[in-house]
């Protein structure tokens, strides 16, 4: 098996199930891949705030300020007040939103369990450290 032609293919399949939910399941209406990849950074990361979607998007603060704006709007984002810093807005999804990215994680889901009854604890241990050497070299990327 070769690896990187794999990884090009989940890569792909990937891509092509994140579009096919915009365009094709009507949950995000209106909704741009741009927006979409805002969306699955505010719901992957923790404490996600403006300031760390410019910096990680290499995009200026007016711009990610509308754009964070915008999904508000729409009813796809809420923003919330930090306890230890007033200044400091946290981003996350409605709640609504939250419950329709289980649509989105539903081929993650099934994949994750189809690799627990296919693989042993020290295959899926050996998987796991390969999936963090792409994560680590990624990372490098991602020190906001």
């Amino acid at each position: 098996m070769d690896l990187e032609k794999e990884l090009d293919r989940f890569y792909y399949h990937q891509t092509v199930n994140e579009l096919r939910l915009i365009n094709e399941s009507g949950l995000y209406p209106g909704v741009s891949y741009t927006s979409f990849l805002y969306l699955n950074l505010i719901a992957y990361r923790k404490e996600c705030t403006v300031s760390y979607l410019s910096k990680v998007l290499h995009v200026s603060m007016p711009a990610v300020t509308a754009k964070v704006n915008e999904l508000q709007r729409q009813g796809y984002v809420q923003k919330t007040r930090s306890e230890k810093d007033k200044r400091v807005y946290y981003l996350q999804l409605s709640s609504t939103l939250s419950r329709d990215f289980r649509v989105y994680d539903e081929p993650y889901t099934r994949a994750v369990q189809k690799v627990k009854q296919r693989y042993s604890k020290a295959e899926i241990d050996t998987f796991c450290a390969m999936l963090k050497t792409f994560s680590d070299t990624y990372q490098k990327e991602d020190k906001a």
